[in-house]
C-alpha cells in the first residue's frame, strides 16, 4: 500500500547546490529565494559540526524556509577533493509547502539527490521533474524497534528537541524519512531533522526536532544542551505507539495515516498533537459499536486541544456523536450540540430528528438556547418541537414550563392542552397571553380546544377576554364540553357563564339552535341572567328549545331552581311559549311548594311574578302559584289543549278549573278547554270534563 496517497502527476521541484568556491557558498539554483532563507540554507548546507565523519552516502537535513514557502530537503556529502579540509557538497531539493501534501512518497525524493562534480554544476540551475510514484519503506526489525523509540520520544516529549545515537547496521535515512512521511502535511513542513549532527543545528527560535548523533562520544553529546536523549527515555507499552510503529512499515493499513492527513490540517499544535490524534483514531474505530468511546473522544479533545483548534477532529467526533445522540452522556451530547456547524450536511439532515429527540428526553429546557440561535441548532430544536407527539410535548412542559412560549410559536395546537395554561407558569405574563390569544384568533379551529384547555387549567381569569375575542357561543360550547367531560359542573364555571351572558342575543341564538346542552349548563345560565333577559327568536322561546333538548343529571335543588326560573319566565311577558313552559314546570314546583322543599333561591326567582292577597292568604304559596298560572292562561288566552295537560294530578286540575271559573273570562276559557277535551274523547278526559262542568255550574 502506498504511503498516504496514490500515484500522482509528475512534479516540478526547484533545487540548489552548495559547495566550496573560495569558501562555502551557493553554486547554483533553479530559483532565487528570499535573503533570510538563502542565509539559512547557506548555514545548514555546511558541515553539521566539526569532526563529523560523513559516510559515503552522506546525510540528510530537512527544514522549512518559511519566507519562501518551501521545505528544504538536503543531502550532504564529504568533498575531500576540495583543497580545504571539511568541505562538503550539499544538494537541496526545494518542495513547495502545497506539494508536500501531494507527494505520493517522501521516500522517493531521496533517489533524486545527485553528488555533483565540477562539470555538472550547471545541471542544478534547472528544476527537477520527478515521477510522483508511491514507495513503501522496507524496515528491518531493528529499524522498527529504533523507529518505535524515536516515535515514543518525539511524541511523548513533544516540547523538547530529541537526539539519538545513530545505530549501526540500520538505514537511518529511511527510518527518519518514514517518520517524516507519516506526519500530516502541516506538521511535515515544520519538522526539522538531521541524520548526522556533530553539533546542535538549532538556531534561536528554530530548534531541530530530531538530530542523530554520529557516536557515543561524550564530547559530541555535550554539544546538545536541553535535549531529550531517545535511548535514555523509557519506551512505554501503548496502543497509540503500537499503531504508529506499525504504520511506519505498512503505511495506512489501519487507516491511521489517512486519518492524520484528514484531521491534522487545521491543527496549530505540532508534535504535541500526534499522540492524541493517534488515540482519537483508535477511539474512532469503535464509535459505531461503543457509544461511550465518543464521550472518551470528547474528553480527549477537551484536554488536549481545547475548543479553538483541531476543528476537523471536533467535526469528526461531532459527526459520530450525532449518529449516536440517544446513547451519549450529557457532556458528549453538549459537545455535539455546540459543534453542529462542523458536521456534514448529510449526517445532520439524516440525524436531526434523533438529536432533537435526545435533547428533549434529556432536558426539554436545553432547546431554549438552541431556539434563540440560528443555523443548524435552531433547525434541530424546531424539528424536535414540530415532530414530538403532543402527549410528550405536554409532559415536557410540565417538566419545564418556560418552554411554553416556544411551544406556542412552533406548535400552536399546544393551546389545546391544559398544561399550557397552567397558573404555575411564571412566564405566563401579559405579553405571552397576548401572543397566545393572537395565535388562537388566527386559527378559528383552535378556539374550542383552547377554551377547553383554559377551563381544565382553571384559568377563569381569562373568561372576559376569551368572550370578547371568541364570542359567547364558543364559551358556552366549551363549558358544555367541560361539563360533559366531568359529568357535572364545577365551581368557577359561573365566571365563564357570567362573561358569556354579556352577549344576550348570541346566547339566545345558541340556546335556540337545538343543540343538546348539559342541563347543568342551563342552571348556570339561569343563575346569571333574569328570566326575561333572553329575547325570543324565529317564533320560539330559546329556553323552551334548550330545556327540551337538555341532557344530563343535576341535583334535585338545581332542577327545582331551573323549573322555578322557567315558570317565572312563562309568567312574564318575554316568552313566546309560556303555556309550554308552564306545562313543563308547574307540577314539580307546586309539589315542592306543597311539600315545603322548594329552595328559597328558587322561590325568590318566582315570587315576584305571583299575585299577592290579603295577609291571611298571602302565606299560601300554592294558592299564589295556581292563581298566577290560571290568570296567565285566561288573560292571555293560551292554548286550551295545553291547559288540559297542565298537571297529571286530577285533584290539582280540579282546583285550577274552579279557580278559572271565578270570572266570566275564566268560564269562557274553560268552555274552550271542554270543547278541546271532547274533540279528544279517546284521550281519557271524561273525569276532567266533569270537573270543568262543576266549575262552570257552581
Amino acid at each position: 500500500m502506498a504511503d498516504e496517497v496514490t500515484r500522482g502527476a509528475p512534479l516540478m521541484l526547484h533545487q540548489a547546490l552548495h559547495g566550496y568556491a573560495d569558501g562555502h557558498r551557493q553554486l547554483a539554483a533553479s530559483i532565487a529565494l528570499g535573503p533570510q532563507d538563502e542565509k539559512t540554507m547557506l548555514v545548514l548546507s555546511d558541515l553539521s559540526g566539526s569532526g563529523a565523519s560523513i559516510g559515503e552516502g552522506g546525510y540528510l537535513t530537512g527544514y522549512p524556509l518559511a519566507e519562501s514557502g518551501v521545505y528544504a530537503l538536503a543531502r550532504t556529502w564529504a568533498a575531500p577533493e576540495m583543497p580545504r579540509p571539511g568541505c562538503v557538497w550539499t544538494h537541496t531539493i526545494l518542495i513547495d509547502f502545497a506539494d508536500l501534501a501531494t507527494l505520493a512518497s517522501l521516500l522517493g525524493l531521496a533517489s533524486h539527490f545527485r553528488r555533483p562534480n565540477p562539470t555538472s554544476i550547471g545541471n542544478y540551475e534547472e528544476p527537477l521533474i520527478i515521477e510522483n510514484d508511491p514507495i513503501t519503506p522496507r524496515l528491518s526489525d531493528d529499524s522498527r524497534l529504533w523507529g518505535r523509540c524515536l516515535l515514543s520520544t518525539l511524541y511523548g516529549k513533544p516540547r523538547s528537541p530529541v537526539v539519538s545515537i545513530g545505530p549501526v547496521k540500520i538505514d537511518v535515512d529511511t527510518v527518519l524519512l518514514a517518520i517524516w512521511a507519516q506526519q500530516w502535511p502541516r506538521l511535515r513542513r515544520t519538522f526539522r531533522f538531521c541524520t548526522l549532527a556533530a553539533a546542535d543545528r538549532s538556531t534561536e527560535g528554530n530548534p531541530f526536532d530530531l538530530q542523530i548523533l554520529p557516536s557515543v562520544d561524550r564530547s559530541v553529546r555535550a554539544r546538545f544542551p536541553n535535549v531529550i536523549d531517545a535511548e535514555a527515555t523509557p519506551t512505554p507499552k501503548s496502543p497509540w505507539l503500537d499503531e504508529a510503529t506499525d504504520d511506519l512499515n505498512t503505511p495506512d493499513h489501519t487507516g491511521l495515516r489517512g486519518f492524520l492527513r484528514r484531521v491534522g490540517g487545521d491543527m496549530k499544535k505540532g508534535r504535541e498533537g500526534f499522540r492524541p490524534l493517534c488515540d482519537l483514531h483508535r477511539l474512532s474505530k469503535t464509535f459505531s459499536t461503543r457509544p461511550e468511546a465518543i464521550g472518551e473522544a470528547v474528553e480527549l479533545l477537551r484536554t488536549e486541544f481545547g475548543s479553538m483548534q483541531a476543528r476537523t477532529a471536533h467535526g469528526l467526533v461531532a459527526d459520530a456523536g450525532l449518529k449516536q445522540a440517544g446513547k451519549l452522556d450529557d457532556a458528549a451530547l453538549d459537545f455535539v450540540i455546540e459543534r453542529l456547524d462542523l458536521v456534514h450536511d448529510g449526517t445532520l439532515s439524516g440525524n436531526a430528528d434523533s438529536l432533537g429527540r435526545a435533547i428533549w428526553n434529556r432536558d426539554p429546557g436545553r432547546l431554549i438556547p438552541l431556539l434563540d440561535t440560528g443555523g443548524p441548532r435552531r433547525m434541530i430544536a424546531e424539528r424536535a418541537l414540530g415532530l414530538l407527539p403532543m402527549n410528550e410535548l405536554t409532559e415536557g412542559l410540565r417538566r419545564f414550563l418556560p418552554l411554553a412560549p416556544y411551544a406556542l410559536a412552533h406548535r400552536p395546537e399546544i393551546v389545546g392542552e391544559p398544561v399550557f395554561w397552567s397558573t404555575d407558569a411564571a412566564i405566563f405574563d401579559d405579553a405571552f397571553a397576548d401572543d397566545a390569544f393572537t395565535t388562537i384568533s388566527r386559527s378559528p379551529q383552535l378556539q374550542l380546544p383552547a377554551l377547553a384547555a383554559m377551563l381544565r387549567a382553571r384559568r377563569d381569569d381569562f373568561s372576559m377576554r376569551a368572550t370578547r375575542e371568541f364570542g359567547a357561543n364558543q364559551i358556552l360550547l366549551a363549558v358544555a364540553q367541560e361539563i360533559f367531560g366531568d359529568g357535572e359542573s364545577r365551581r368557577g364555571l359561573e365566571q365563564w357563564i357570567g362573561a358569556a351572558v354579556s352577549d344576550l342575543p348570541a346566547i339566545a341564538q345558541l340556546l335556540g339552535g337545538g343543540t343538546a346542552f348539559p342541563r347543568s349548563l342551563l342552571v348556570l345560565i339561569a343563575h346569571e341572567i333574569a328570566p326575561d333577559a333572553l329575547p325570543s327568536a324565529d317564533g320560539a322561546d330559546p329556553w323552551l328549545i334548550a330545556v327540551r333538548n337538555a341532557i344530563g343529571p343535576v341535583s334535585k335543588d338545581s332542577l327545582l331552581f331551573l323549573n322555578a326560573y322557567l315558570l317565572s319566565r312563562a309568567l312574564g311577558s318575554r316568552s313566546l311559549n309560556p303555556a309550554e313552559l308552564v306545562q313543563l314546570t308547574f307540577d314539580s314546583i307546586h309539589r315542592a311548594v306543597a311539600g315545603s322543599f322548594l329552595p328559597e333561591r328558587a322561590w325568590h326567582v318566582l315570587e315576584h311574578r305571583l299575585p299577592s292577597f290579603w295577609f291571611w292568604l298571602d302565606w299560601d304559596r300554592c294558592l299564589r302559584i295556581r292563581t298566577a298560572v290560571v290568570r296567565l292562561f285566561v288573560n292571555r288566552d293560551l292554548a286550551p289543549e295545553i291547559f288540559t295537560r297542565i298537571t297529571k294530578n286530577d285533584a290539582l286540575f280540579k282546583t285550577l278549573a274552579r279557580s278559572a271559573g271565578d270570572t266570566n273570562r275564566g268560564r269562557n276559557f274553560l268552555k274552550r278547554v271542554k270543547r278541546t277535551m271532547k274533540s279528544e274523547m279517546g284521550s281519557g278526559y271524561h273525569s276532567r270534563i266533569q270537573m270543568i262542568d262543576s266549575a262552570l255550574n257552581k
